[in-house]
């Protein structure tokens, strides 16, 4: 490779001997000077400029990006330093409306964003989403850039097209610095809200930033701030499995029963989604194991379609109730029959409230267990209608849908005397 000097002697030379290369674009539409300033050529960006005067120092490639973008995107101050004194536009947009300062902001080019406030960048500029460039750095974590953007006066409490603020995205990001020096401006809620009515708390919980979650409770955050469907942080927890962030919330003092829009509960949400180990947080907590959703469902019932085994013998020991009837007609203990889930089914039948787990003797729960309806005196006309609707295909399983949830409870009754 030739050195620098050698390279811009080459440069100034086909230059003159061949002006119109200055014009010449490749796939991208991006010309010698845009290659210059992206690779960080400062010689050839001064030498294409000095010796071409009429050259477009504003050029654009296919999506809009001047040199000034890339040199920015790329760290290459001098490059920028030169573009800008050749009477670059500091404020050119790209096609997604992003300025160099956007650039040079994502990439934390501290001194770049400095070297383009000084020469007119406006600091809190929206692309296309609405994001500012204290946006883009702090998803990025890059607290150098953050810190000379806030020294300029960007404002941290800019929302973007979702509602964002920067604060949302540093908690989002897991970037504990950047959440510290937001707050620290006091120009920006703590409980500040999206378009979903999420706070920074929420999204980190959601997203399982232990050590964000821990500063924002620490400075007073709402640890029970619900969003537009009633979902809380501990919610958010839940549903995506993050043990650590809902054992914080649960010492923080939240509410370990709230109900979200389905009136599920983060019990709810951490069975369904099957994480052990939140439910077993949950449980330690005394979470109610019998709360209904808008199903009736409780969470013993999304255990047994789940045919979660563990679960449901964790939430058994806890005192699910497995009678609860949900909207269509299903208990626990019925559903598990009727989907066939036959190691579930076994776990009814162990004494009232007590599920042994392998190898571990079982002790009694003197606890009052609900009591098997009795009989009813139209069950076997239930039966024999179902016998005559089947015909000769008849079996006493076969058609229980025809029939009460009682029918089935009967059938499965060991004590039940079955003849065909």
């Amino acid at each position: 490779m030739p050195d620098p000097e050698t390279a811009e002697a080459h440069v100034r030379q086909l230059i003159t001997s061949l002006p119109s290369v200055l014009r010449s674009r490749d796939e991208d539409q991006r010309t010698a000077l845009h290659h210059a300033a992206r690779l960080g050529r400062n010689n050839i960006v001064l030498a294409i400029l000095e010796t071409n005067p009429e050259c477009d120092v504003d050029v654009q490639d296919a999506d809009k990006c001047t040199p000034l973008h890339l040199a920015a995107r790329n760290g290459h101050e001098d490059v920028v330093r030169t573009l800008l004194a050749q009477g670059a536009n500091v404020r050119a947009e790209e096609s997604f409306r992003e300025t160099p300062l956007h650039e040079a902001s994502r990439s934390g080019h501290a001194g770049i964003v400095g070297v383009l406030i000084e020469n007119g960048a406006v600091v809190d500029a929206p692309n296309q989403d609405l994001a500012t460039s204290l946006h883009i750095a702090s998803r990025r974590g890059c607290e150098a850039a953050i810190r000379v953007l806030l020294d300029a006066g960007a404002n941290p409490a800019t929302k973007d097209g979702v509602g964002d603020t920067p604060l949302h995205d540093a908690a989002r990001g897991g970037h504990e610095g950047v959440v510290t020096m937001l707050l620290e401006t006091g120009l920006v809620s703590i409980e500040a809200q999206n378009a979903n009515d999420f706070t920074p708390l929420s999204v980190a919980a959601r997203h399982g930033r232990e050590a964000i979650v821990r500063a924002l409770v620490e400075r007073g955050a709402d640890v029970d701030a619900a969003s537009a469907e009633y979902c809380t942080p501990l919610h958010q927890a839940a549903s995506e499995g993050h043990d650590g962030v809902a054992r914080v919330l649960i010492a923080a003092g939240a509410d370990v029963d709230p109900q979200d829009m389905d009136d599920q509960t983060p019990l709810h949400a951490a069975v369904m989604f099957e994480h052990a180990a939140v439910v077993a947080s949950l449980l330690a907590a005394d979470a109610d194991v019998n709360l209904r959703d808008t199903e009736d469902c409780t969470p013993l019932h999304h255990a047994v379609k789940n045919e979660s085994k563990a679960l449901v013998r964790d939430l058994l020991e806890a005192g699910a109730d497995p009678t609860v009837i949900s909207s269509t007609g299903e208990t626990p203990q019925s559903l598990a029959k009727l989907l066939n889930r036959r190691s579930i089914a076994d776990l009814f039948d162990a004494p009232p409230h007590v599920v042994p787990k392998p190898g571990v003797a079982a002790a009694w729960d003197p606890r009052p267990r609900r009591a098997r309806p009795p009989s009813r005196p139209n069950q076997e006309a239930e039966i024999d209608a179902c016998r005559h609707f089947q015909g000769l295909f008849w079996c006493p399983t076969s058609e229980c849908s025809f029939a009460s949830l009682s029918v089935w409870d009967m059938l499965y009754d060991p004590e039940t005397e079955i003849r065909i």
